[in-house]
């Protein structure tokens, strides 16, 4: 081959391969799974991660959780934002798999003490 048509045939195969590569900007961010957000969650009731207020949401590390806490009892998590920026919400998780359902009762008890006590605080 001459010098001018393996440059064209190097170009159309770098076009190529860009082209069925999709760039960080062009991929989707995948949903966080209750499994994720319940992981947390139970690493913040056994003591592993720190749990705080911040404003309405609660922080586990970067990571960004909006409870259904009625400042007694815990019944949903709303909405998630991790620390990578995947997100999850209560109308997006299947029926049933709601994070806090996933907790034990032991863990649930923690988390709703934990919550408690970040109210005090920021209260």
């Amino acid at each position: 081959m001459d010098d001018g048509v393996s440059a064209r045939v190097t170009d159309a195969l770098r076009r190529a391969i860009l082209t069925a590569i999709p760039l960080p900007s062009t991929l989707s961010m995948s949903t966080l799974t209750p499994r994720e957000v319940y992981q947390q969650l139970r690493d913040a009731a056994l003591g592993l991660r720190p749990l705080r207020r911040v404003g309405d949401e609660v922080d586990i590390e970067g990571w960004r959780l909006t409870l259904d806490f009625d400042g007694v009892h815990l019944h949903h998590c709303l909405y998630c934002r991790s620390a990578d920026g995947r997100k999850g919400s209560l109308g997006h998780w299947p029926r049933d798999t709601d994070p806090v359902s996933l907790l034990s009762t032991w863990e649930l008890a923690q988390i709703e003490r934990l919550l408690r006590q970040a109210d005090r605080f920021a209260g």
